[in-house]
């Protein structure tokens, strides 16, 4: 098995006010000070809502990606900044170890890009399960691209497919967003929200047009399909089968 590093946020309930925990039984010894000894007060009011606890686990603390994980990260302090839900995160150490360290700022800003994209799936919609799951994932990049932690390797490209997921289907809705205006994909999003998904309704009934309409229209604004890529470290790959560049890009 691979050394990574996992993070596990799960949902725990606590008491509102309105529920009374039950009193542990006092030792004998203690009664007559519990009788002149108020209580410390407490600092903040008790929530009233369900909050998120966190356990973290780094199965290998000696691996060089443990090392770059730990010195761009604060693990208490970013974690429970931004996990408001269920969370499961895994970090692959070995992908981490092959990150350029130069830039400086590479190394922290793929991390941020990692967690920044496994978020947005805590917060959006996914229309009872039925919404493509390349559309999921590249509303995911959509968010990570909009926060400046796109990686080097991506690149906007014709693809077969709209919702080919990941960066492509990304780079696609940043299109959509710059055609129809901010907010365009919160919309999107929205729509996601209490109804079943059905493509030939969703689309026409937001932008007045098909997908694959809008599809082409982007397409044509790139240039002619390379069917060259670039690996996850920036660096250049000869041309290779279809199902291959499939397997690097994703």
């Amino acid at each position: 098995m691979s050394p990574t590093a996992q993070v596990v946020a799960n949902t725990t309930s606590t008491t509102t006010s309105n529920d009374e925990a039950t009193a542990s039984p006092l030792p004998p010894h203690a009664l007559s000070e519990s009788k002149t000894s108020a209580a410390p007060a407490r600092p903040h009011p008790r929530p009233g809502y369900p909050t998120c606890k966190l356990r973290f686990e780094c199965h290998d603390l000696g691996h060089p990606g443990a090392e770059i994980f730990f010195s761009h990260n604060m693990v208490w302090r970013d974690f429970a900044a931004a996990v408001a839900s269920v969370l499961s995160t895994l970090f692959d150490l070995k992908y981490m170890a092959k990150i350029p360290a130069e830039p400086s700022s590479r190394q922290k800003e793929e991390l941020q890009g990692v967690l920044v994209h496994e978020m947005v799936h805590c917060w959006q919609w996914n229309a009872y399960g039925t919404a493509p799951g390349g559309l999921i994932e590249g509303i995911a990049d959509f968010v990570r691209l909009k926060a400046g932690l796109a990686p080097p390797h991506w690149k906007k490209e014709k693809r077969d497919n709209w919702d080919q997921g990941y960066q492509h289907t990304g780079y696609f809705l940043e299109w959509i967003e710059a055609q129809y205006g901010e907010g365009s994909i919160r919309r999107v999003n929205d729509a996601l929200m209490n109804k079943r998904y059905d493509e030939d309704v969703f689309w026409a009934k937001l932008f007045n047009k098909g997908v694959k309409d809008l599809w082409s229209e982007y397409c044509e604004t790139l240039p002619a399909r390379d069917d060259s890529a670039v690996d996850l470290l920036g660096g250049k790959i000869d041309k290779k089968p279809k199902d291959q560049l499939e397997k690097v890009l994703g």
